[in-house]
């Protein structure tokens, strides 16, 4: 049922793209967009562990705003907004976050157009149930296409991964990777 869902999205959105006309990924354009997605987060073997008690996978999502500016055609100077929120205890809470960085759009001259991004960043994460809160420094990598619904507007579909070190006065320092589960998004050009 899932796959046939997925299917059916997909070529809804192949159909509508197919008659797009293409993507202004001019120097001097300007991008909105946002994503949302499910998240694992694990910790790297052989790196401190944030909590004793920390399971291997703790599950989540994210979320991110972005705002873009084409410094050159193609290239993009990326400022994003993260949310974020933890399932498993015991590191079950919340975060925000910033990150700047670029992403380079591979201009192929149709429809999709595919693109891969590296931004640094910081979170603030807030543990519930007595969880501690602390910083953490982050370095994210994404990959997708973006499918062109008309030359200003396309629907964002990709992958990210996250690297993060833990910062904190009670010794709460660890080394995670969130491994986004897919996501999908909206991003308009202007």
């Amino acid at each position: 049922m899932k796959l046939t869902t997925l299917s059916i999205c997909l070529l809804t959105l192949w159909t509508v793209g197919a008659h797009a006309e293409k993507l202004d990924l001019a120097e001097g354009t300007m991008s909105l967009g946002g994503v949302a997605t499910f998240v694992v987060n694990s910790y790297i073997p052989g790196q401190p562990i944030v909590l004793d008690s920390i399971p291997s996978n703790a599950f989540g999502w994210n979320t991110s705003l972005s705002f873009g500016y084409f410094v050159v055609d193609g290239l993009s100077l990326d400022f994003d907004f993260t949310t974020q929120g933890r399932f498993t205890d015991p590191v079950s809470g919340a975060g925000v976050g910033v990150a700047v960085g670029t992403r380079y759009f591979f201009d192929l001259d149709s429809m999709f157009v595919p693109y891969a991004g590296i931004l640094p960043g910081s979170t603030w994460y807030n543990g519930f149930n007595g969880n501690d809160s602390f910083w953490t420094l982050n370095l994210t990598f994404t990959s997708g296409f973006l499918i062109a619904l008309n030359s200003q507007v396309a629907v964002d579909i990709g992958a990210r991964g996250t690297l993060g070190w833990g910062l904190s006065q009670s010794s709460l320092v660890g080394t995670y990777l969130d491994a986004a589960i897919g996501y999908m998004g909206a991003k308009a050009f202007f």
